[in-house]
């Protein structure tokens, strides 16, 4: 995936080189096409979802989403020390030797915890597969799972496919 990584960073540069300002740049990669699980949608969407996803909410500390995941994208190895994984269930935290009064974790304080969450996501697993209901520590270690999976693959660079303009977009 170095090759599709490669080719979003060129693309970027060239919406920057070729644009008559920043803001007309950033515009142009908000409606950059990506394909993220076998969805084409504008970068601004992947952006936004991504963040919502991982951390909660759309923005992270005031940043716009885009500015935030094309700089993460240029810089993937912050990533995995970024406290940005919302963990809220205090029963989880505890089950993983977490910081109970913390709220948001790095990939890195994670790690030595990520055969646990594969455990309770198991467990889950295990649990709907006899029609019982997955316990709500099972539940929230699927939920982080999901989040520990879309960290990795943004630093892996397997996140996403840059595919060019979204049809109807317009070309500044």
């Amino acid at each position: 995936m170095k090759t599709s990584k490669t080719l979003f960073f060129l693309m970027l540069t060239f919406l920057f080189l070729n644009s008559s300002s920043e803001a007309a740049a950033w515009q142009e990669l908000r409606t950059l096409a990506v394909q993220h699980n076998g969805r084409v949608k504008p970068f601004d969407s992947l952006a936004r979802q991504t963040l919502k996803l991982v951390a909660g909410k759309e923005n992270w500390q005031g940043r716009d989403p885009v500015q935030f995941l094309s700089e993460s994208l240029e810089e993937p190895a912050k990533l995995v020390e970024l406290r940005w994984i919302r963990l809220d269930l205090p029963e989880l935290k505890e089950t993983l030797g977490l910081e109970k009064k913390d709220h948001f974790f790095s990939l890195a304080d994670l790690e030595a915890s990520l055969s646990q969450i594969d455990a309770l996501v198991t467990r889950a697993k295990n649990n709907r597969d006899r029609d019982l209901k997955p316990s709500k520590i099972e539940q929230k270690a699927e939920e982080l799972s999901l989040k520990v999976r879309t960290v990795q693959s943004l630093i892996a660079g397997t996140n996403h496919t840059k595919l060019g303009p979204l049809a109807g977009a317009s070309q500044s």
